[in-house]
């Protein structure tokens, strides 16, 4: 911890959080997924057959889609390492700064997805309905908020 303009401020090299993101965020994604599959019954899907939709060609590989997933959930964790840093740093910061960040942006990244990039590639995710797809983001982001208020 530093002292600066009379403020304790924690020290978090960028790189660090970059890379427990990365890894908090395959921890995160891993856990969307399994409610996301599990939700799937509510619709008429099986859980293989959501986690086949995360497959970027569009096919059927549910083992893709698994693989797929966690990549982008990695780096998405990874970005929300790097933009945490300032909020983790303020030693004044309430405790649950972290998880409301979180789930901010685990929402953030369901809209932008739903309503931006998806429909630009006509991907079957989509077909996931937006209560369940809203809230796999939502617990994504609830968690990473949690590790990373575990680490600060």
């Amino acid at each position: 911890m530093t002292q600066l303009n009379g403020m304790l401020r924690r020290e978090i090299k960028a790189s660090d959080a970059v890379v427990d993101g990365l890894f908090r965020g395959v921890l995160a994604g891993l856990a969307m997924l399994v409610v996301l599959a599990l939700a799937g019954l509510t619709y008429g899907d099986s859980p293989l057959g959501v986690v086949a939709r995360f497959d970027p060609a569009g096919g059927e590989g549910a083992l893709v889609g698994l693989l797929a997933h966690l990549a982008v959930s990695g780096i998405y964790g990874a970005l929300f390492g790097l933009l945490s840093i300032p909020v983790l740093r303020r030693a004044s910061r309430p405790a649950w700064a972290p998880l409301a960040l979180g789930a901010v942006y685990g929402l953030l990244l369901a809209l932008v997805a739903h309503y931006v990039l998806l429909p630009g590639v006509a991907s079957p995710l989509l077909g996931i309905p937006m209560l369940q797809f809203s809230l796999g983001h939502l617990l994504y982001g609830l968690i990473l908020g949690f590790f990373a208020s575990k680490s600060s």
